[in-house]
């Protein structure tokens, strides 16, 4: 079975997000968040009865990139 692009962007965001935070357990906070806020999108959306359309297709992707940058900056602000 070939390796799918999105296993290696959420290694890359793994790594990345380690790198910039340095601690195993904001990292996983950051995800953490980030994907229950992916699966109460996608579950409200198919609670509504929407439509699938390129609006819908790309919204997770927006949510889960200006969630981890702001996980990030929320969570350097913090330890500040």
């Amino acid at each position: 079975m070939p390796a799918r692009p999105i296993h290696g962007v959420l290694i890359f965001v793994l790594v990345v997000l380690y790198v910039l935070l340095r601690d195993l357990r904001a990292v996983l906070v950051v995800l953490f968040a980030v994907c229950l806020a992916d699966l109460y999108t996608i579950g409200a959306m198919g609670g509504m009865g929407m439509a699938v359309n390129v609006i819908n297709n790309v919204l997770p992707t927006l949510i889960f990139v200006i969630g981890v940058s702001d996980g990030i900056h929320l969570t350097v602000r913090y330890r500040d």
